[in-house]
């Protein structure tokens, strides 16, 4: 009786931490505003039901040595499964960025407390707008569900392979920069545009002072472009979160 209650709750500690570390990295549940307290709690509460599920055999933990080396291996496990996700939405925000520099509007950062950075209003827009296309299109069942079947593959308390982790984040992070360099093309070249066209102007007017005008117009063209192009975002960003779930978790049906 002993020895059975031991092994479930050393398989209920390596469901949790995995959880712990999904939780730590996953989109909207790492943000500073949820409390570590929340945060703690729920994977615990997801660990409780996940664990009747877990049919795969558990690994005999010898001594205290091994059982800290399982643990760190589920926390990474579930972390790296959860940044590979959040790296997209990372790219939205990185795409507002790219707007933001080129429009010339860096000035106007905004301290954002959560983040503990300063970040443009299009990059918090943009942000923003990938969170409700994760939430809408299901992407919170989908990482639970990516979760729930890693333990077919990647079983409670087997060593993470550092090669293949560092290869799945190394490719997150480049559909993350493709991403974000997807989303900021339409508004990169109506930038680019009004460029040319002031710089062709002030040649042939030199008295006008375009360098105010500049600064206005390149918002309010950045401002536009990205309203006119918010369908396509949307759904290039939703195109590229399913080729990202399905690189993050290839052992589910998709997303």
């Amino acid at each position: 009786m002993v020895a059975y209650l031991l092994n479930q709750f050393i398989a209920l500690m390596l469901v949790f931490i995995r959880m712990t570390g999904l939780v730590l990295s996953a989109p909207v549940l790492s943000h500073r505003l949820v409390p570590m307290q929340i945060r703690i709690l729920l994977a615990l509460g997801l660990a409780v039901l996940i664990l009747p599920v877990v049919t795969v055999p558990l690994p005999q933990v010898a001594n205290i040595l091994e059982f800290a080396l399982m643990v760190a291996s589920e926390l990474a496990v579930g972390f790296v499964l959860g940044l590979g996700v959040m790296l997209m939405i990372q790219g939205m925000q990185l795409a507002g960025e790219i707007v933001s520099r080129m429009a010339g509007l860096g000035i106007g950062d905004v301290y954002d407390p959560t983040s503990d950075s300063e970040l443009s209003g299009f990059s918090q827009f943009l942000f923003i707008v990938g969170l409700m296309v994760f939430l809408v299109t299901g992407g919170e069942k989908a990482l639970l569900s990516g979760i729930l079947e890693s333990y077919a593959v990647l079983k409670p308390g087997v060593v993470l392979s550092v090669h293949d982790a560092a290869t799945l984040l190394l490719d997150c992070v480049t559909l993350s920069f493709v991403l974000a360099v997807r989303v900021a093309a339409p508004a990169m070249a109506a930038l680019l545009t009004v460029t040319l066209v002031l710089g062709l102007i002030s040649r042939t007017l030199p008295q006008l002072n375009l360098l105010m005008l500049g600064f206005g117009l390149n918002g309010m063209v950045a401002l536009g472009t990205l309203l006119l192009s918010i369908g396509f975002i949307v759904m290039i960003f939703e195109q590229d979160l399913a080729n990202t779930f399905q690189r993050v978790f290839p052992w589910t049906a998709g997303f």
